[in-house]
């Protein structure tokens, strides 16, 4: 049986987040045959060359001006080019010979339903958003009528209690960091780290929280800051800086700026995760414990459905729980060993990227109506019980 052929949709040209980086995963799958269609030239279309994957650009215009949260007057001026571009990659899609179109982005999501209602193409939108307001939520619903199959990265990612008939969970895979664990002792000061953008989404007021309530413990720590502010809010990343200075805690806390993946968690034995605007499957959970290095995550979005509470990490809603919740863990003969190899071996079983490109692949698969399903169907994580010290979940 051939490899399905896929023409993969970015809404952006770089790697601005965790889609990104899915879809560069996307494209090293030995199960299909990739083709990436981007706006223009970036690092993406770069990585994809470098896999030796065709690349081709869509050109959008108008369609740029469109935000979250969606306004009508933005939608208004973009349909004209919104029709334009989707004529565009249907013509790449025929072009490659490609069997399915696979969106990454609402406006690839809508993209793709003009392809799929104007040429009957068959279409995947790729769901790595929640929907938080009322617009959104409806927009959600329309983009699921109007495309073949709808991929959702954790349960929230769709609104409401019951998921339409072509809408699938299928959690990001990830490359592990290791497939055997090292032995690993504890840091003295324990050293806690942050992964990822400087925004108010990723909770970093919450994680000055935490911060306190551990010092408050008597714990010694250190808190390292891996990532960068964000170019739109720069604003949001000068006034926790000043909240650091103020609160008495800048001896505490090191920028190290951004760093190359291989980077990211070394020398770190707690990675802080505290998103409680919900984060739909964030990759620093799982990557961070691939490395061996415990994740406190708040209990929102994706994150229970990737961290098992007291076993796999810990799942803290009310700052003042954590410090004593760290300080129980690191204070007990061979529990942070017990929960390093845990979340490890969790990984590996069920977040890989190799179980994600056979889950994909049975998706397409079954989309195109082929008999023939070589590859083993893998279960997929439900979500998991909180503690009560970690308050409810997402």
């Amino acid at each position: 049986m051939r490899k399905p052929r896929v023409l993969f949709v970015s809404a952006v040209s770089d790697f601005k987040g965790g889609a990104e980086t899915v879809i560069k995963n996307m494209l090293g799958s030995p199960h299909i045959e990739s083709v990436l269609a981007v706006p223009e030239e970036g690092a993406l279309a770069e990585a994809a060359r470098a896999a030796g994957v065709p690349v081709c650009f869509y050109h959008p215009t108008a369609l740029l001006g469109v935000h979250r949260p969606p306004r009508l007057g933005q939608i208004s001026a973009a349909v004209v080019d919104a029709f334009r571009c989707a004529a565009r990659l249907h013509r790449m899609a025929r072009e490659h010979r490609c069997d399915i179109v696979h969106s990454h982005g609402l406006k690839p999501h809508a993209l793709c339903v003009i392809m799929r209602v104007l040429w009957r193409v068959p279409t995947v939108a790729h769901m790595h958003d929640i929907a938080y307001s009322p617009a959104e939520r409806v927009v959600w619903r329309l983009i699921a009528v109007g495309v073949t199959r709808i991929v959702l990265v954790s349960r929230p990612c769709y609104p409401g209690n019951r998921l339409p008939a072509n809408a699938q969970v299928i959690p990001n895979g990830i490359v592990p960091y290791c497939q055997e664990l090292p032995p690993k002792e504890l840091s003295t000061p324990i050293r806690l780290g942050f992964v990822g953008r400087f925004h108010a989404n990723k909770g970093m007021d919450l994680l000055l929280d935490w911060l306190k309530s551990i010092r408050n413990a008597g714990l010694d720590v250190t808190l390292t800051l891996r990532g960068r502010p964000e170019a739109e809010t720069p604003e949001y990343w000068d006034r926790i800086q000043q909240r650091i200075k103020d609160e008495g805690l800048s001896s505490l806390v090191r920028h190290d700026g951004w760093l190359p993946r291989a980077a990211l968690y070394d020398g770190l034995d707690v990675l802080m995760v505290p998103s409680h605007i919900p984060d739909p499957g964030p990759l620093v959970v799982t990557e961070a414990m691939s490395a061996g290095v415990i994740v406190v995550g708040y209990p929102a979005g994706g994150i229970p459905f990737s961290i098992q509470d007291g076993r796999s990490g810990l799942l803290i809603k009310e700052a003042a729980d954590l410090g004593p919740a760290l300080k129980a863990l690191v204070s007990t003969p061979g529990a942070f060993a017990r929960m390093r190899r845990d979340a490890h071996a969790r990984v590996l079983m069920t977040f890989g990227i190799e179980t994600f490109h056979r889950r994909i692949t049975a998706l397409y698969q079954g989309m195109l109506g082929w008999a023939s399903d070589p590859l083993q169907a893998v279960p997929l994580p439900e979500p998991l019980a909180v503690s009560n010290k970690g308050g409810g979940g997402g």
